[in-house]
């Protein structure tokens, strides 16, 4: 009985907790923004935002019936087009700054083939789910593969030329945080599009890991900014 509640109780609490993480990340982010403004990371505040303002939006569409997207009101509740469109975003967005830091030139025309793809894939889900109505999941899938490709190669890369300095390097800190998520995640996100779920295992177990993945991410997030080299300048940042 005990064991139950504290089980509720852990679920309440990441419930209201995880969306302030995206707020600290932010304001993090704003923070210690003089030490890396001069690099390809300096749009990172923007993104964060985004991410915040998106998170607040879909929380009030689904939780207030006075706030909807379509008049239809069987799709009162139905978020999922700025969910659709906020991935687009920040996929081309970390894919592009993973491959710039990344240096092997081969490579490099590899992962730009691979965003030209996402962006095909991208224009075509459309016309076989609702981008307003139902998740792109091939979107989705082929993005995070491409992004976890760019992570791996870039976390070699950072481990092999530079092994004692990596724990003060905020995009080791972001790649790790982006890695832990979707290894965990793309797995959840592929079950619920093609599986039966049951809503007791969604709400007790599925969700609240869903919800774990993002704090862990976030908290990669807020390490990062709070651990990095000061002032560093854009040539080291690899």
């Amino acid at each position: 009985m005990q064991i139950t509640l504290y089980c509720d109780m852990l679920k309440q609490l990441l419930e209201n907790v995880f969306i302030i993480f995206y707020g600290i990340t932010l304001l993090v982010s704003l923070y210690r923004y003089p030490k890396y403004f001069d690099t390809k990371l300096k749009y990172l505040p923007i993104i964060f935002l985004y991410t915040f303002l998106n998170e607040i939006l879909g929380y009030l569409i689904f939780t207030n019936l006075n706030f909807s997207l379509f008049e239809d009101s069987t799709y009162s509740k139905y978020n999922i087009v700025i969910y659709n469109l906020y991935n687009i975003v920040f996929y081309l967005y970390f894919t592009y700054i993973f491959m710039y830091y990344i240096k092997e030139v081969k490579i490099k025309k590899l992962i730009k083939l691979g965003m030209i793809f996402f962006l095909i894939i991208a224009t075509i889900n459309p016309y076989f789910q609702s981008f307003f109505h139902s998740t792109q999941i091939g979107t989705y899938v082929f993005g995070a593969m491409v992004l976890l490709a760019c992570i791996y190669i870039y976390l070699k890369q950072i481990f092999k030329n530079n092994k004692n300095d990596w724990g003060r390097n905020l995009l080791f800190w972001l790649a790790l945080g982006l890695l832990i998520f979707y290894i965990g995640y793309l797995p959840i996100k592929m079950s619920r599009q093609y599986l039966n779920i049951p809503e007791s295992i969604e709400k007790s177990i599925i969700h609240p890991l869903h919800i774990s993945l993002i704090i862990i991410c976030y908290s990669c997030f807020i390490t990062g900014f709070l651990r990095m080299k000061l002032n560093m300048p854009e040539q080291n940042q690899t």
